[in-house]
């Protein structure tokens, strides 16, 4: 689950609340950062909703670069 704050002390609580819920923090920036994580999952939300493949959208990231190797 991406989370976005400026405080570190804050961030390691709901870290350790969203791994209670069974899922994995992770560091998604400052809260500067927070609209564009809001936006991302509006239209996450709006594919899923309209039967598109979301997962696809967004491989695992030792997928992402199968192909195609940076810096080679």
């Amino acid at each position: 689950m991406p989370l976005c704050g400026d405080d570190p002390a804050a961030l390691e609580q709901v870290g350790t609340l969203v791994r209670d819920l069974g899922c994995e923090p992770v560091a998604a920036g400052g809260v500067r950062r927070a609209r564009l994580l809001e936006a991302t999952a509006a239209l996450v939300i709006g594919v899923w909703l309209s039967g598109g493949d979301v997962r696809a959208m967004f491989p695992p990231l030792e997928a992402a670069f199968r192909l195609v190797r940076p810096g080679a």
